[in-house]
């Protein structure tokens, strides 16, 4: 005896298959309170396997310029590629001597584990705020 074997359609299956992957990011993004962010902050540096020893961030936002009152910030993430990707309180300032970056809230609770020392391109005349290619961190003592 032969079985018969329901053959599903691909584009059906893709679609369940996209529908779960929504639902479960739909069920990561919802939070109840700032013990389970800061849980989902920790798990984050766990993931990117951050240890004590010296490290270097790639900035995920590189060129990319937040125009604020007038006034443009370079910014610095190791999570996003556009601010686009969180909502606009996910985002903070950030003083460095005489400058002014605008970094996410998840990149600053893994650099406040460290010392930091920002890479940028080289600059020009035409461009005096060269952008932030990367940051170099050692662990604080």
């Amino acid at each position: 005896m032969s079985e018969k074997k329901e053959i599903e359609n691909p584009e059906e299956t893709e679609s369940k298959n996209r529908e779960e992957t929504e639902s479960e990011s739909l069920k990561e993004k919802k939070s109840t309170g700032p013990e389970e962010k800061e849980s989902k902050i920790e798990d984050m540096m766990a993931d990117l396997s951050i240890d004590t020893n010296e490290q270097t961030f790639r900035n995920k936002c590189v060129g990319v310029r937040a125009n604020i009152e007038n006034k443009i910030y370079r910014m610095f993430s190791v999570v996003y590629t556009h601010p686009s990707q969180c909502s606009e309180d996910d985002w903070t300032a950030l003083k460095t001597g005489d400058d002014t970056l605008i970094v996410d809230k998840r990149t600053m609770a893994i650099l406040s584990h460290f010392e930091c020392q920002w890479l940028t391109a080289p600059g020009s005349i035409v461009n005096l705020e060269p952008n932030i290619l990367a940051v170099a961190c050692t662990p604080k003592e």
